[in-house]
């Protein structure tokens, strides 16, 4: 399997700077309809919105993948919904798999203990693409920052297209078995949790489609499936799976930052891997709010 994916791959690091968008004055004092909200997908951007965000879309769509919107730190959490919601559905269709914009915050759980998502723990989650589920994954991931930790909670990004490459230079055998099914635990709300539901949620790492590369991982999510079957990993996987963190947390692989108040980041969920490091609330708690994208065909 040999991907084009030159054009996704970063030659240097980005520079925080370098994708950070202020979200002009004339569209920050806005009135909103909370339709977006509710009903994203039913409501169409105001023309403004669209001119706006279409100056740096492309960017998410290609390298860098990535891009940060910093709104008025100052204007209501329900304005700072309604403007995420807003720029958002602007980039495509909005999936409401755990509802159109999910409150990430600590709830006390432990995802090693109980199939629950790393999002509702304050545990560093490594690094991952979102969705779990073999039938469904967003091309883009958004998150709103509402109030940030106290401590900790930096977000981190880092380039599966260089992954890809590294591999396929010096760890062929290891890509190629990425490149094959391998099963994943079955998490999202509603499903179905037994050995069979995880038998029919198999789909390789690294992989294609029309668009391109596409890169789906979440290596605990892989182990544990592999664990609840009792089947052993072949040392190819997980020979592959190391040289594949090993890449990530180079520290010239990988970009971190932290998000505060109005933050808005939108990265591409195909290519690009985000993590985020643990984190101690603060009062009122650290509040992301995250929401699933799929461009608009």
């Amino acid at each position: 399997m040999i991907i084009d994916i030159q054009h996704l791959i970063w030659n240097e690091l980005p520079e925080v700077t370098s994708f950070t968008h202020k979200l002009p004055e004339v569209l920050d004092s806005q009135d909103l309809s909370e339709a977006f909200i509710i009903a994203p997908n039913s409501c169409s951007p105001p023309p403004e919105w669209i001119s706006w965000v279409n100056e740096w879309s492309h960017a998410v769509l290609r390298s860098p993948g990535i891009a940060l919107v910093q709104a008025n730190p100052d204007v209501s959490d329900e304005q700072l919904r309604r403007q995420y919601a807003v720029i958002s559905r602007t980039l495509g269709i909005l999936n409401d798999r755990y509802g159109y914009f999910f409150d990430v915050k600590d709830q006390g759980l432990d995802y090693t203990k109980s199939p629950v998502p790393v999002s509702k723990t304050n545990a560093e989650t490594s690094f991952h693409t979102d969705s779990t589920a073999k039938v469904y994954f967003p091309d883009v991931v958004g998150l709103l920052c509402i109030h940030p930790a106290a401590t900790g909670g930096d977000s981190l990004v880092t380039n599966a297209a260089g992954a890809y490459h590294h591999l396929l230079g010096h760890h062929p055998m290891a890509l190629n078995a990425l490149s094959q099914p391998l099963y994943r635990d079955v998490i999202t709300p509603g499903s179905t949790y037994d050995l069979e539901a995880i038998r029919n949620n198999a789909f390789p790492i690294f992989s294609s489609d029309s668009n391109g590369l596409l890169f789906r991982y979440m290596r605990y999510w892989v182990e544990r499936a592999y664990e609840k079957l009792e089947l052993p990993l072949a040392q190819e996987i997980t020979d592959g799976m190391n040289a594949v963190d090993a890449h990530f947390h180079q520290p010239e692989n990988q970009i971190q930052f932290r998000m505060e108040r109005g933050a808005m980041l939108f990265v591409n969920n195909r290519f690009l891997c985000h993590n985020r490091t643990a984190f101690s609330s603060s009062n009122p708690p650290r509040t992301l709010v995250r929401t699933w994208i799929n461009w608009s065909s």
